[in-house]
């Protein structure tokens, strides 16, 4: 067995004449928004053309760093999808609007493909609300034992695996694919976790080199199973949009595996480059190949280290930004202030089943004194009238009431838990023109006490995201597909130029 590192999370897994691609980001950029391209790192071409062509594609879930449009439109039709039987429909939908077929797996069922069977596992039951419909996967080759790869993606260990193994139904896998996705900033930089609240938060953002590798020197992602000897690190291999930084600290798997490889014994750590391949012979050490067909920019990489080495040198405190343009008139902006207000009714009431509003729910005084009822706000900047929008959330009469316009400093002393972004974006996510994982430590930022998970922004993953959302994730990507048409389109009238609006039409 050989699998291919393609950077980020995608894998190219191959057995003699049989080829499978996990979640393909193909392209050196991602996304379903024109505005906000995140680019994989580091950085790298892949030549479609002389990778070799798989049989099919499995897609462990819908988030938008594994699942990208332009990436699949790269294939050959005649390639067969496969994702879990939980995955948001719209997912499917568009895959299908491409001219694929697609196969929805129920859990623990086997799919054999040529020479290769690829069993399938739901996440762990412990796994955060938006990475459960992960389907983790399990790599087995014909006629072979003991020489299985595990792929739990985002998720933690499948109990059901974990229980198969227990049992004797299957045996432990020879390695696992496990995940860094510490996305650990440098200082002044935005994360998703970082907290205006200067208190002690446990955040990823502040994660520090030795925290990180403790975290995946235990494989802490596979607790459960049996002890796992061979252990691949991906993840976190992409630059956000408008990053004063360039990459995030930490995310050299070379660097990594190697300090981990030189702090313990017990486990053989493998952090690959992308264009690398890790070969597994039956009752041989593993090896390492190169593809011909991947290309890594190594000039564009040291670009890139050179910028993390000078933010580092001087940090700057980076403040949140606009996304999408200013509405083109004060009618238009009125009328998304009503959209926001209607959204705003069935939110107050979800907000209550939250982590944050079980936290909020239970503080009674804060930096200004006694609580109120109002707990947490949503402050949206740039509003109708160039003047910011703030609602504060009421537990007692459980909606979101209008506060007007008050500044930051008042927000921090007088809300325990909060989250400010600009209205036009939050207009965009509520209408399904951006997705909230777009705004994520670019756009919008959130103050709160304690558990970085019990925050405002963590809120708005569960609320807005495509497992809860599905109408607002089918906007997208039926407005990313059109984007990709309309450009692909122009490319062939001989022409790269094609303004956003006119695809959005399309």
């Amino acid at each position: 067995m050989r699998l291919t590192f393609l950077g980020h999370q995608s894998w190219l897994v191959e057995n003699k004449n049989t080829a499978i691609l996990v979640d393909p980001v193909l392209d050196q950029k991602f996304g379903h928004s024109a505005e906000l391209p995140f680019r994989i790192w580091p950085p790298r071409k892949i030549d479609t053309d002389r990778m070799p062509q798989p049989q099919a594609v499995f897609l462990s879930h819908e988030h938008l760093d594994h699942f990208h449009v332009p990436s699949l439109d790269m294939l050959p039709r005649s390639v067969q999808f496969y994702t879990g039987d939980i995955t948001p429909l719209p997912v499917v939908e568009t895959i299908r609007k491409l001219g694929f077929t697609c196969h929805r797996i129920p859990p623990t069922e086997s799919v054999t493909i040529g020479d290769l069977t690829v069993t399938v596992y739901p996440a762990g039951r412990e796994t955060i609300s938006w990475e459960k419909r992960v389907f983790q996967l399990v790599f087995s080759e014909a006629g072979v034992a003991g020489n299985d790869v595990y792929i739990p993606v985002d998720a933690l260990a499948s109990a059901e695996y974990a229980a198969d193994i227990a049992s004797g139904r299957r045996q432990a896998p020879r390695a696992a694919v496990i995940a860094n996705n510490g996305q650990v900033v440098p200082p002044g930089a935005l994360g998703a976790y970082t907290n205006l609240l200067p208190v002690p938060t446990v955040k990823r953002s502040e994660m520090t080199a030795l925290e990180l590798i403790d975290q995946l020197a235990n494989a802490a992602q596979l607790e459960g199973l049996p002890h796992i000897e061979e252990i691949m690190v991906c993840g976190g291999g992409f630059v956000g949009p408008y990053s004063p930084h360039g990459p995030f600290q930490f995310a050299d798997h070379h660097w990594l595996a190697s300090r981990i490889n030189e702090l313990q014994n017990s486990r053989r750590f493998y952090g690959p480059w992308p264009g690398e391949t890790l070969v597994l012979e039956p009752g041989a050490p593993i090896s390492w190949d190169q593809v011909p067909w991947v290309h890594l920019d190594e000039e564009e990489q040291r670009r890139g280290y050179a910028k993390l080495e000078a933010y580092l040198a001087e940090p700057k405190v980076q403040r949140i930004r606009p996304v999408m343009d200013r509405f083109d008139d004060d009618a238009e902006a009125n009328e998304a202030l009503q959209e926001v207000e209607e959204a705003l009714v069935p939110l107050a009431r979800e907000l209550l089943q939250t982590a944050v509003g079980q936290a909020a729910s239970s503080i009674h005084r804060f930096l200004d004194g006694r609580l109120g009822p109002q707990r947490c706000l949503l402050m949206l900047l740039d509003g109708p009238g160039g003047t910011t929008h703030a609602y504060a959330w009421d537990i007692a009469a459980m909606a979101f009431v209008p506060v007007g316009d008050i500044g930051l400093g008042t927000a921090l002393r007088r809300y325990p838990y909060g989250i400010q972004c600009y209205f036009r974006d939050f207009v965009a996510v509520i209408r399904g023109e951006q997705q909230i994982w777009d705004l994520a430590g670019t756009a919008m930022q959130s103050w709160y006490l304690g558990d970085s998970y019990s925050t405002m922004v963590t809120a708005f993953y569960e609320l807005f995201g495509e497992q809860a959302r599905p109408d607002l994730a089918a906007r997208v990507y039926d407005r990313a597909l059109a984007a990709h048409l309309a450009s692909k389109e122009a490319q062939r009238a001989g022409t790269s130029e094609q303004p956003e609006k006119e695809a959005t039409v399309l």
